[in-house]
């Protein structure tokens, strides 16, 4: 990249206080924190952005994590330019119009930066070299808007692009701090004898604006990840504006904490342990503190990742109970995880166990409402995203699929989360 020309260039363009003092002064960096950062400048073919970071002594390399922008699988990282003499560094790229993911940035001191190894060829051993150095990560302190927590729990700011899907509820939680109602969120320590562990739950009843069901006639949710949205990401006062705005009955969302990432990979992948003990020990458990219904076309799961698969296999499975589900990059390669990591070098189609399943007409007739949605960056996910829409819709389940402009990441799901949750629960 030209850091004395096209980046500079368009920091110039877009903040012009900055032509009025010299690149790195004092001032400078008071302009555009005034200003705020990124700087995306849009045409017809596209926008474009462009990102600064102030290095402090020592940082010899400063890499940048767009999720589903900059691939952090792929090697070398992808990395800001110094302006020399400067302690400006400068990134610039092209964005899609419609693009949303979070970023942060990873400064590098010496020797750090030699572990950066530009011939490290094993994706494992990348692997734990980013997990090393994430810990070191930080949230653009130009960016204006709301920072979050990524799945690493590392701080993160937003990038959108201009024509970014809308996200009016998550609008109020972000702008306004919207959140829980204590009086309607309750949370209990469910201790599972099927599974031989303990886990966190949480329950929130949400009030619609004008449809008050019965409470043992309420819908319910059965979300997955339910710490990441009760804590890192929550979610809580969106429900109640999405509920407002769309015009939600009352319902119930039920958040179940996956633990760690041992027992997430263990329980949520297809695994009939989990479903008995959900059955069995959860939902019985929750009804007692909060009535809702029992009556699988008003019962949702939603989750993402290996949160999408679980949600799909809980309504193919058990569509005696749930049969709505909203799916949000669903890990339907699952169990091939040597293919989908490029580990085997094939041309044939990953057909995970969902997807055979369907093929082989499980729950067929059994009237499935399915929405899912997959990210544009997240390569072969979306091909066994499109298999698995196939093979539902063949059988006659009511399926949709979009394709997202984004990554794996959480900041697009939260959207389409509610957009899901509205279609099912409104429908």
């Amino acid at each position: 990249m030209d850091v004395e020309g096209t980046a500079l260039r368009g920091l110039v363009a877009a903040v012009p206080e900055l032509d009025r003092h010299a690149v790195g002064s004092e001032p400078w960096w008071q302009a555009l924190e005034r200003a705020g950062l990124p700087v995306i400048t849009t045409g017809t073919d596209g926008a474009r952005v462009i990102n600064c970071y102030r290095g402090g002594p020592g940082i010899e390399r400063v890499l940048i994590d767009v999720n589903g922008l900059t691939d952090h699988h792929r090697w070398p990282p992808a990395e800001l330019d110094r302006v020399p003499g400067t302690d400006v560094w400068l990134w610039e790229s092209e964005l899609d119009n419609d693009f949303r993911g979070s970023y942060c940035f990873v400064p590098l001191t010496g020797a750090e930066s030699e572990t950066l190894i530009d011939s490290v060829d094993d994706p494992a051993s990348r692997w734990t070299w980013w997990r090393s150095v994430i810990t070191r990560s930080e949230a653009d302190p130009l960016n204006q808007g709301p920072r979050f927590r990524g799945s690493w729990d590392n701080a993160q700011s937003l990038l959108a692009g201009p024509d970014a899907p809308a996200q009016p509820a998550w609008h109020r939680v972000d702008q306004d701090g919207l959140s829980a109602d204590p009086e309607r969120l309750v949370d209990f320590t469910w201790r599972s004898a099927v599974l031989g562990n303990e886990r966190r739950i949480w329950v929130y009843q949400v009030t619609g604006p004008d449809d008050h069901p019965e409470p043992a006639e309420r819908p319910v949710v059965l979300l997955h990840d339910g710490r990441h949205w009760a804590d890192r990401l929550p979610i809580f006062g969106a429900l109640d504006e999405q509920a407002r705005r769309v015009g939600w009955p009352d319902c119930v969302v039920i958040l179940v904490d996956a633990l760690d990432q041992e027992t997430r990979g263990r329980e949520l992948p297809c695994h009939e342990p989990y479903w008995q003990a959900v059955r069995d020990e959860l939902l019985p458990a929750a009804a007692e503190l909060v009535p809702f219904t029992d009556d699988p076309a008003r019962s949702i799961v939603a989750g993402q990742s290996y949160g999408g698969l679980a949600a799909v296999h809980a309504v193919m499975h058990h569509h005696d109970r749930f049969r709505c589900a909203v799916s949000q990059s669903g890990s339907f390669w699952w169990p091939e995880f040597d293919r989908i990591r490029g580990a085997v070098d094939d041309t044939e189609p990953i057909k995970g166990r969902l997807i055979s399943d369907a093929e082989a007409g499980v729950s067929a007739g059994a009237g499935l409402r399915v929405i899912m949605d997959v990210g544009s960056a997240e390569g072969g996910q979306i091909a066994v995203n499109v298999a698995l829409r196939d093979a539902l819709a063949a059988l006659g389940h009511e399926v949709e699929l979009e394709i997202f402009r984004g990554g794996h990441e959480w900041l697009c799901w939260r959207g389409s989360l509610l957009t899901g949750l509205s279609r099912l629960i409104t429908g």
